[in-house]
């Protein structure tokens, strides 16, 4: 398990920053980060940086694992403690490669797009994507799968090369290790050696703006509200607010045959908090949808009586320890909380051993910043009448 203690937090000489931190185990995580997702692709180069980090997974040999996403693609890899060196090095040789053959391109192009046609057709991948481009609807890199697939065609070696150079370059990284052994600075820069020092990429940071969508009903019917997330840090508390209301809502569902969830979800490195409902044809979500409203609004403005409260702390205790059960997992909540998903300056211990001292004020004072911004709505239901502005009035 990765305790969290920060060793170290400097820059090495390739103004690569670097952190370490204390692990009581016999194995060395490493994440290195390069910033660079989804935020980064316009309509020209849409699906590049997945696509390369396609190609690098590939070369990894299974030794290595990627995460995906909004403002970063992070790399892992984990060694026994005599063995770190070389795991680092063969991470840091795949990230400073520069060459790029036709095969390998083909081959995981192909790859990609036979997992998004497969995927295509389902209807959460239509709700997901469908509630991205309404929930950040000026976000000029909102695409479809035909303009994705299109995208994804045009690339040459050269391309991939031009972007690598821009922005796989040492000064747009980061690598966070969690050791049991002392490593020296110097040990972290060898790996590296040879990569270009280039510049740290800026970021726009808000792309919410809300709305309501409608997909056609399929098979069953869904409803996503989510609510922006942007300007909200404290995620202890944010945790503990999620899971009373997860609680509440599965009380008042109960027997309903609708399943209800609240999950936080990120698209182009900002975070939503989404509620999702899931019910077969024939039952009533413009009722949920009204119940659920009544929810949210009780929680801007009654504070949470103490037995439900202590509950729910407990609930998000067992749930955030959990993430440490697997290897490397301490290094991919480190991801989401320090490199992409907010501005929280607690360590993620710091925010666990926090939520016992999360009050039923700080959820109220919480909700009514999450709860009032604008919402987004999606949905593909039986019922015509589900209304955007009633939903607005009910929140109101």
């Amino acid at each position: 398990m990765c305790n969290q203690i920060i060793l170290v937090m400097k820059k090495l000489l390739n103004e690569m920053e670097y952190e370490l931190f204390r692990r009581d185990s016999h194995s060395v995580n490493v994440m290195v980060t390069v910033f660079a997702g989804h935020n980064i692709e316009n309509k020209e180069n849409l699906g590049i940086s997945g696509l390369i980090e396609a190609i690098l997974l590939r070369r990894g040999e299974g030794r290595i694992t990627a995460s995906y996403g909004g403002l970063v693609t992070s790399y892992f890899i984990d060694a026994d403690v005599n063995q770190w060196q070389e795991a680092l090095e063969f991470l840091g040789k795949i990230l400073k490669t520069r060459e790029f053959t036709q095969e390998e391109l083909d081959f995981c192009r192909d790859d990609i797009i036979r997992h998004t046609l497969d995927r295509k057709p389902l209807i959460g991948r239509q709700m997901d994507l469908l509630y991205k481009h309404t929930a950040y609807a000026t976000a000029d890199i909102n695409w479809d799968t035909d303009g994705y697939i299109a995208s994804l065609k045009r690339f040459t070696p050269e391309d991939l090369r031009q972007f690598m150079d821009v922005y796989y370059v040492s000064a747009n990284m980061q690598i966070h290790i969690c050791t049991p052994v002392k490593i020296e600075a110097t040990e972290i820069e060898k790996a590296f050696v040879g990569m270009p020092i280039g510049e740290r990429k800026v970021y726009q940071r808000d792309l919410y703006t809300g709305g309501f969508a409608r997909l056609p009903l399929i098979d069953k019917q869904v409803v996503y509200l989510g609510f922006d997330l942007t300007q909200v840090i404290r995620k202890a508390e944010l945790s503990v607010l999620m899971m009373v209301l997860q609680m509440r809502l599965e009380r008042i569902l109960a027997g309903r045959g609708i399943t209800p969830e609240v999950k936080l979800t990120g698209y182009y490195g900002r975070r939503t908090l989404r509620i999702d409902l899931t019910a077969p044809l024939g039952i009533d979500m413009v009722g949920a949808l009204a119940e659920v409203c009544a929810q949210l609004l009780r929680l801007r403005r009654e504070e949470v009586n103490d037995r439900r409260l202590e509950t729910a702390k407990n609930c998000a205790l067992t749930s955030s320890v959990r993430i440490f059960e697997e290897v490397g997992s301490s290094l991919r909540e480190l991801e989401w909380h320090l490199l992409a998903k907010g501005d929280e300056h607690r360590s993620f211990s710091e925010i666990v051993m926090a939520l016992k001292d999360v009050t039923s004020r700080d959820l109220l004072d919480l909700a009514q910043v999450v709860f009032t911004t604008r919402p987004t709505l999606v949905c593909s239901c039986q019922q015509e009448d589900v209304s955007y502005e009633h939903i607005c009035t009910l929140l109101a």
